[in-house]
């Protein structure tokens, strides 16, 4: 009974997980599959690489991130100040008032 040629699936499935024992007999004798099987292995790493520089963000988003944060960050900062600063008067009014009522009061 002779081998068929495996489909292109079968051999990127072998050349991860192995093939099974007859189908590696089939691809140690089979010149067109060992070629076949070689191509589908070198054609990984290079699919691979392009789809990483494909997805990969450009090496200039991290320090426009960082600068947007930090920018961010400082807009905070800012707005806390000037929202303690704008409960400076209520706080000291309140100061003042309550000293006054204290001042009134004989705890003695």
């Amino acid at each position: 009974m002779s081998w068929r040629h495996p489909s292109d699936t079968t051999l990127e499935r072998w050349s991860t997980g192995g093939p099974s024992r007859r189908a590696a007999r089939h691809a140690q004798h089979c010149p067109l599959c060992l070629e076949r099987l070689e191509q589908i292995t070198d054609l990984e790493p290079r699919i691979r690489a392009e789809l990483e520089a494909d997805t990969m963000p450009r090496p200039s988003l991290e320090a426009a991130l960082w600068d947007r944060l930090e920018s961010r960050i400082a807009e905070r900062e800012a707005i806390s100040v000037f929202t303690e600063l704008m409960d400076v008067g209520p706080a000291t009014s309140r100061l003042l008032l309550e000293g006054t009522v204290d001042e009134g009061r004989d705890d003695e």
